[in-house]
């Protein structure tokens, strides 16, 4: 119990002689840099107002874009001090917001605030931000979402640099029902950085399989565009809870579709196949898209739905003029309401040539 009462004084003891200090500058804003410039320097004062010499101990800056400067010397009661940061800005355009913490002898801790915005260079913006858009410049060049299930609200984000001399109010619209883009902030300013949040809504675009678009950034100098992609696949789970014990079950013969050898010479006529298309299961299949892997071929003749038990013949049509010569087994993605297998690919099979 001694030991204890014992260590409970001395933590007060401890607590009661920590410094007094007073500090000048807590906050220190470069305001706006120019990379070119180099490295530039700042400084904060504390001033010792408590009755006892102290020291500075160590000086630590949140990240390696900044380096401190400190002396170690005593620092007697009424004396100021300094502490020196210095911030590069090399390939670091836009607004930044950092740290220096500050240990003094007694074991207390102190933080300063750095900030500012440095106006990149032509080459550190080329390569931090490749993509223009009038009085802009855009991390991306293109954005791919990838695969995503209907139903999703996938996020993509895109940060832009502005190049404006003043302030504006940039825009953003894209040409997919469902894809929006929502900045940071609306007003931006010499140096300013803004992120912009990419939502693509698979309910409001309504649409199955490989989607292509653009996003495009207007300012009052000038706008430009960025090309958009994703590849909306049914969601399994979701069918399966709609369709309960009766899904549709979706089968294709014949597989694979065997065209032989097509004649390519100018002129030729296109290539006819039928396959059927059936519904094995207990409920209604729904064809959402059919997606050929190739330009050359088309499908026709095939319905939205198809009843259970029923079949439907659809006709294939292959435009020698649009393959390339030789060997070919081109994919044809079928995308249904079939639980176990919403995609669904079935063949074509043709070897493409000109006869001599």
């Amino acid at each position: 119990m001694r030991r204890f009462v014992f260590g409970c004084g001395f933590a007060v003891l401890s607590l009661c002689l920590h410094a007094e200090v007073k500090w000048l500058e807590k906050d220190y804003d470069f305001g706006l840099m120019k990379e070119i410039a180099g490295p530039q320097r700042g400084v904060s004062r504390f001033v010792n107002v408590g009755r006892d010499t102290i020291s500075i101990f160590n000086v630590r800056p949140s990240c390696g874009c900044t380096s401190a400067e400190w002396s170690d010397a005593p620092i007697a009661p009424g004396d100021t001090s300094t502490v020196a940061y210095t911030y590069d800005p090399e390939m670091r355009p836009g607004k930044f917001d950092k740290s220096v913490k500050v240990l003094l002898s007694d074991g207390t801790r102190h933080s300063i605030r750095i900030t500012g915005n440095v106006y990149g260079t032509p080459e550190s913006l080329a390569s931090l931000y490749p993509a223009e858009a009038g009085e802009l410049r855009l991390s991306e060049v293109a954005l791919n979402m990838g695969e995503v299930k209907y139903g999703r609200r996938p996020l993509g984000f895109v940060n832009a640099y502005c190049l404006a001399t003043d302030s504006i109010i940039p825009t953003v619209s894209s040409t997919v029902a469902g894809l929006s883009a929502s900045p940071s902030q609306k007003k931006a300013g010499p140096g300013d950085l803004i992120t912009y949040t990419v939502t693509f809504d698979t309910q409001a675009c309504g649409e199955y399989g490989p989607l292509e678009g653009e996003l495009t950034f207007g300012t009052p100098g000038g706008e430009g565009s960025i090309p958009w992609k994703a590849f909306v696949v049914p969601d399994a789970d979701l069918l399966a809870r709609t369709a309960g014990a009766k899904p549709g079950v979706c089968e294709i013969a014949p597989e694979p579709v065997d065209l032989g050898v097509i004649d390519m010479a100018e002129g030729s006529k296109p290539v006819t196949a039928e396959i059927k298309v059936s519904n094995a299961g207990k409920g209604s299949l729904e064809i959402y898209r059919v997606v050929p892997g190739s330009e050359a071929i088309e499908l026709s003749g095939l319905p939205r739905t198809i009843k259970p038990g029923k079949s439907v013949k659809v006709k294939v049509t292959v435009d020698p003029s649009r393959l390339n010569e030789g060997p070919a087994r081109i994919p044809v993605t079928f995308i249904t309401s079939d639980v176990r297998n919403p995609l669904l690919d079935m063949h074509v099979s043709l070897y493409a040539g000109t006869p001599k």
